[in-house]
């Protein structure tokens, strides 16, 4: 899905009309229990208690990295394979 910004801005009583393009990113959302968003936080590093933690996942597992297939195999089986089928970049894990 391509959506389109537009901004107008005024310089010197001249206006500028200036349009930007960009797609958005499928992604999957995960509800997860505080264990697993303490999990999550650690193995991100984030800082602080978020609300959500946003991963970013390659077109397929090989393209994911490593760390990343390992973590998610280990402790959320088979969730990277269904975010791959639906053609996802993003898990969002939220609590």
């Amino acid at each position: 899905m391509l959506y389109c910004l537009i901004v107008i801005t005024h310089r010197n009583t001249a206006m500028s009309l200036i349009i930007e393009t960009y797609s958005t990113k499928l992604f999957l959302p995960v509800h997860t229990t505080s264990d697993g968003m303490e999990l999550l936080t650690s193995f991100t590093q984030v800082a602080g208690n978020p609300e959500a933690i946003y991963i970013d996942i390659g077109s397929d597992r090989e393209s994911t990295d490593d760390d990343i297939v390992v973590f998610l195999d280990t402790h959320f089986p088979d969730l990277l394979n269904q975010a791959l089928e639906l053609d996802c970049e993003i898990i969002s894990f939220f609590n």
